[in-house]
């Protein structure tokens, strides 16, 4: 017997060591200051040009997106009434796009930098611009501001030049952006270029507007003289919508936490991909800083008050995330090949949209929820629109998967990310409450008590740690008997211990079990005699069980996720002093009962 018990303890031993480098303390991160500058408008100051109408809706939704982990995000717009309501925290940070006000908040932000490097530290600027954009009579382009067209030459005098961060991004959404950092489409020839006209921009900016300042990174929304679009379907501009989808972590190819720019190049040509309306395609321009071609846009891994919803192997199609106030978080198309974690502020509750079906991420969420865990239901009708044709049709309708992106890099000079980097470690919060009927052998604990059948009913309560592993606490009543002529026993096990071990995803329905169990455990003897009713009570308040099991956890209802249905076996080592003797026994045990994740 007691070789049988030590081979059932085995497992909570190999469990423990494993546990203890998994939860080993990452390394400390090296400090690092971001700032973001914001800039929308609406309105146009040349004549016969029409405003846009959501200009400052995309400015809103970039500023609480980097809310979430920039050191500072200022934020220069305009905002509508309906804007400002269902954004009202924007709506009290926003100054007027006024040129002075961009003076004052480039300066401000120049002292911030300035200190964090005499700190010692990483300094990142990010400069987004969305509204309208054009080219004057000599060529050059420049972008609109409430009052001033800002031209080429003083965007990158009065506000590139002026931070001195270790690297800028640049992010412009406007028509004929490209020329912000290009000259127009008439004043310029490579005189080395002459293959494409892609050899020609590559070459053009290498020894011209961006060869003084290697640190600077550009996306710009039109690669050439083109216009970009507004969809009403999401109130947002589509490059804006579709940049911000790709920085939440759609884009993440490789899983590692940082958003790079070979990544969202990818991503964007992958999701305009079959749109082929020329007037709807987005043809970004995409080029990362020189000086470090890896740098990250964003780094997920470091953000705050932020939940990830985590899209497993078996979340594959197209996916759409909308809070409750209507505002469109991200649209993916997801691949079979991987996972993806999308970023998403604590504060909102958000639905999930998968084919006919409507997920619910409840708001206040933090670390990581699976996808497959939240309840679903039937999806929402949803409104149509002028180029709700094209765009519903063809936008994100081929999947950004791994084959693609080597495809993609394959025709650009952009760097290709690493494979081989570790994901950075996630912790989820989920907890799931168990209740369970097993039946297992009862332990001989006495001559006369024959081994027979033991009734076990249990609660136990989980908490998930990381993607695989999982602890809990479990509380048992376990209830045998026997009879002897006319002596009736009853043995009654009262139980308290903690578990832990692997849990590993099969398929999106069937979830895979490994546990080791420690629990600390009372008997208590009953015996009556039939002829006389006299009863008589003998106890152990100082017994151990131990052992481990494996379990099956069923989802069979997709509207239902939360709920499971719960198979288990396992083997377990007993030791019990009831009689006057100490004895110990290794049993299996077996049974089923139902689980709840919240």
């Amino acid at each position: 017997m007691s070789r049988r018990a030590a081979l059932a303890c085995a497992p909570l031993i190999l469990a423990t060591m494993a546990a203890s480098s998994a939860w080993a303390a990452p390394p400390p991160r090296p400090a690092e200051s971001t700032h973001v500058l914001v800039v929308a408008s609406n309105r146009s100051l040349d004549k016969d040009v029409k405003p846009l109408r959501f200009a400052d809706d995309d400015g809103a939704r970039y500023w609480e997106f980097f809310s979430g982990w920039a050191t500072r995000v200022s934020l220069l717009t305009v905002l509508d009434p309906q804007t400002a309501r269902i954004h009202p925290r924007a709506a009290r940070a926003a100054r007027v796009p006024w040129r002075r006000n961009l003076k004052a908040e480039v300066a401000r932000i120049r002292a911030e930098v300035q200190r964090a490097n005499r700190a010692g530290r990483s300094t990142r600027f990010m400069f987004i611009y969305i509204g309208h954009g054009n080219v004057d009579r000599h060529g050059e382009g420049y972008i609109n501001l409430q009052d001033h067209r800002l031209r080429r030459s003083e965007l990158f005098r009065e506000v590139i030049d002026q931070v001195p961060a270790t690297v800028i991004h640049l992010v412009i959404d406007a028509c004929k952006s490209f020329f912000l950092v290009s000259r127009g489409p008439g004043d310029w020839q490579d005189d080395r270029a002459g293959r494409s006209y892609g050899a020609e921009i590559r070459a053009f900016l290498a020894r011209d507007t961006l060869r003084s300042h290697p640190h600077v990174g550009a996306i710009l929304s039109t690669s050439g003289d083109e216009e970009v679009h507004e969809w009403s379907a999401l109130r947002a501009g589509v490059f804006s919508h579709q940049l911000r989808s790709a920085l939440s972590g759609a884009a993440d190819i490789n899983g590692d936490g940082r958003v790079e720019y070979s990544e969202v190049g990818a991503f964007i040509a992958a999701a305009n991909h079959r749109v082929t309306h020329q007037r709807a395609r987005v043809r970004p321009f995409v080029r990362p800083p020189p000086a470090d071609r890896r740098a990250p846009l964003v780094r997920l891994d470091r953000a705050s008050g932020r939940v990830t919803l985590r899209l497993t192997q078996q979340d594959r199609g197209r996916f759409s995330v909308e809070d409750e106030r209507g505002v469109r978080h991200a649209d993916l198309h997801k691949a079979a090949d991987g996972t993806l974690g999308i970023a998403l502020a604590s504060a909102h509750q958000y639905f999930i949209r998968h084919g006919d079906l409507e997920a619910v991420l409840p708001r206040g969420g933090r670390g990581v929820v699976e996808l497959g865990s939240l309840d679903r239901g039937p999806a929402r009708s949803e409104p149509r629109g002028a180029l709700d044709a094209t765009y519903r049709k063809n936008l994100f309708a081929l999947p950004l998967s791994r084959s693609y992106y080597l495809g993609f890099l394959a025709t650009s000079d952009l760097p290709a990310v690493s494979f081989t980097a570790r994901a950075p470690a996630t912790r989820t919060r989920r907890l799931g409450l168990e209740l369970d009927l097993s039946y297992g052998a009862a332990g001989v604990v006495m001559e006369h008590l024959h081994d027979g059948v033991q009734h076990n009913l249990s609660v136990g309560l989980k908490k998930a740690l990381g993607d695989i592993w999982q602890v809990g606490v479990r509380a048992e009543l376990g209830l045998s008997g026997g009879d002897r002529g006319d002596i009736s026993s009853s043995l009654y096990r009262l139980g308290l211990g903690a578990e832990g071990g692997l849990r590993l995803p099969l398929h999106a329905r069937f979830t895979l079990g490994i546990e080791a169990a420690l629990a600390y455990q009372a008997y208590i003897l009953s015996e009556r005699v039939a002829s006389t009713g006299q009863q008589e009570h003998s106890s152990d308040t100082g017994g151990l069980r131990f052992g481990s099991r494996v379990s099956l956890t069923i989802t069979p209802f997709a509207t239902l996720a939360r709920l499971g249905i719960l198979l288990h076996g396992g083997y377990f080592a007993h030791l019990h002093r009831v009689t006057g003797s100490t004895r110990i026994s290794a049993l299996p045990e077996g049974g089923m009962g139902v689980v709840y994740g919240f």
